[in-house]
């Protein structure tokens, strides 16, 4: 749900980063699907509502990334939270293709089309989410 920009009740949206990466919420689950573990301590745990979560950045064999918002305000506040940060550039934000989110917040090369049968793999590769075996 997109939240009205002119509405009087439109609540208060920030976004803080959280001094450890690890106390992020989805650490755990970010520590187990990366190939490039030492990323995650250059992460950027992100707080927009109560819990936090990881944006990764760029390096080693991971070429892009993205943090789902809710919301366009959060997606602007993310945004300007990551600029500057090493390891996030040519920032952006695009429609989610996913229906629980509205928007991400994306950073590196763009993630590749989707559409054949390869696609979780090709996904996998472009953010090096599968740790080599």
């Amino acid at each position: 749900m997109t939240n009205n920009f002119g509405s009087v009740r439109h609540p208060a949206v920030t976004a803080t980063v959280i001094a450890f990466p690890r106390n992020a919420y989805d650490f755990e689950h970010s520590e187990q699907r990366i190939s490039d573990t030492w990323l995650l301590e250059e992460s950027v745990a992100v707080g927009t509502m109560r819990m936090p979560f990881l944006a990764v950045p760029v390096g080693g064999t991971r070429r892009g990334g993205d943090y789902p918002v809710s919301c366009l305000c959060f997606g602007l506040k993310v945004r300007d939270l990551l600029l500057g940060q090493p390891g996030f550039p040519d920032l952006g934000m695009r429609w989610s293709p996913c229906p629980e989110t509205c928007f991400v917040v994306e950073w590196g090369e763009r993630p590749p089309k989707l559409g054949s049968d390869r696609d979780a793999t090709t996904l996998r590769r472009f953010s090096a989410t599968a740790k080599q075996r």
